[in-house]
């Protein structure tokens, strides 16, 4: 008797032992010899326990809160959303046309100096209108400014304006490698994009920005108030540079499409925006939480296959925000 209470207590911790291996009760019954009748010894096979499995299963508990990293699901690695072409090398000269500049004691980076906007697929007369809807006091977009007391409501001068995206390697101090402009010139929209060719570029990109900023009286960005601003200001600060673009008016288009298309569209994120207000979509962008590692990647090989799709996705988000502009309306639909 003593020795089938024994057996019984250590089946009842051999099962205790493989539920706390599990997280959880047995998904089965789990019967041990001192449970089951047993058969004859002979007929036992004595290599190995002797278990036996019910067809009926338990009630399965509620699974326990994920309180380690050994209790994360295995997830399958996430396959890029586009192919890279790694075994073709392409220089950054053949791919996009600029030049090296140099400015003061900062050091020198690369002008990208791209094709007027009008000449972008899909894009017709969008300087022209640019112009027209700043022109006109009776234009939504002026009254909005208006609204907000970005600007006065006199003339507006598009040469005043200066429309700007900023590409960076990731948050907080990493450093920031592409600063691109929109500026309305000779009827015509200008993008101008500034490259740090390597990190030690960083200050000559931004100080050259804040050079041709400074005579500008309006800023336009999306997302610039939580982001773009405060980010440049750091890096700025962590270059030796002197930030002087305190006194220019900014005007966050995303915060004014919010105020419009809150609840109208799915979100008011910039590609959402394109599609439904601009009616464009985009094929094979480059997805920005690849642009960190493209540019290291460039960098590490100066190979620009990469480099060139981050040039045209900043391009691409500068017209869309200037088109945005021309398409606002004046009040929430």
């Amino acid at each position: 008797m003593a020795q089938s209470n024994s057996k019984r207590s250590s089946s009842k911790d051999l099962i205790a032992r493989l539920e706390a291996l599990n997280r959880g009760k047995l998904a089965h019954t789990v019967k041990i010899a001192a449970d089951i009748p047993q058969p004859p010894l002979k007929q036992q096979s004595l290599s190995a326990p002797f278990i036996e499995i019910s067809e009926k299963p338990v009630s399965v508990e509620e699974p326990q809160p994920i309180l380690y990293r050994r209790d994360l699901p295995n997830v399958a690695p996430v396959i890029r959303s586009r192919p890279v072409l790694s075994e073709r090398f392409v220089a950054l000269e053949e791919v996009m046309k600029g030049v090296e500049y140099e400015i003061g004691d900062f050091g020198k980076a690369y002008l990208i100096e791209s094709c007027p906007c009008d000449e972008v697929k899909k894009i017709t007369d969008l300087a022209s209108r640019f112009a027209l809807s700043l022109d006109n006091s009776e234009s939504n977009i002026r009254k909005r400014l208006a609204a907000a007391r970005k600007i006065r409501m006199q003339e507006i001068d598009p040469r005043e304006i200066i429309i700007m995206d900023i590409e960076s390697t990731g948050l907080g101090c990493c450093p920031l490698f592409l600063i691109g402009t929109l500026e309305y010139e000779n009827d015509s929209l200008i993008c101008r994009q500034y490259l740090a060719r390597n990190y030690a570029e960083e200050s000559a990109v931004i100080a050259r920005f804040i050079e041709v900023s400074s005579p500008k009286k309006l800023l336009v960005t999306f997302n610039g108030k939580s982001f773009d601003i405060p980010f440049r200001r750091t890096r700025a600060a962590a270059n030796g540079v002197a930030y002087t673009l305190e006194s220019i008016r900014h005007l966050d288009m995303l915060h004014e499409s919010r105020r419009i298309w809150k609840g109208v569209f799915p979100d008011c994120r910039l590609q959402t925006l394109e599609m439904h207000v601009c009616g464009r979509a985009r094929y094979g962008d480059i997805p920005g939480s690849e642009i960190p590692d493209a540019y290291h990647a460039f960098v590490r090989t100066s190979n620009a296959v990469e480099l060139a799709d981050i040039i045209t996705h900043n391009m691409l988000d500068l017209v869309t925000l200037a088109e945005l502009m021309v398409k606002m309306p004046a009040e929430r639909k």
